[in-house]
């Protein structure tokens, strides 16, 4: 039995994607499919990989006593690093 794949993966799921696997790899090339997003996708992801340390530092200072980065699970991170770039 074939399980059919989600057609249209939303933006916001395929920059969760991008960016979780840049972290889990960081040597390997980020590529980016064809799709009517791809600008947005191609700009949100490289701009929270290339701003990490101030986007942790924004989340510290506004959020730094309702969460710990260090205790954080890596999706949760990654979701707000995203969230904060937009």
């Amino acid at each position: 039995m074939n399980q059919k794949k989600t057609k249209n993966s939303s933006s916001r799921v395929k920059i969760v994607q991008k960016i979780y696997g840049y972290l889990m790899n960081p040597d390997e090339e980020i590529i980016y499919p064809k799709s009517q997003n791809k600008k947005l996708i191609k700009d949100v992801v490289s701009g929270t990989i290339e701003r990490i340390e101030l986007i942790e530092e924004t989340i510290v200072n506004h959020i730094g006593d309702d969460i710990n980065l260090k205790k954080t699970e890596k999706l949760l991170k990654i979701i707000l690093f995203a969230g904060v770039f937009e």
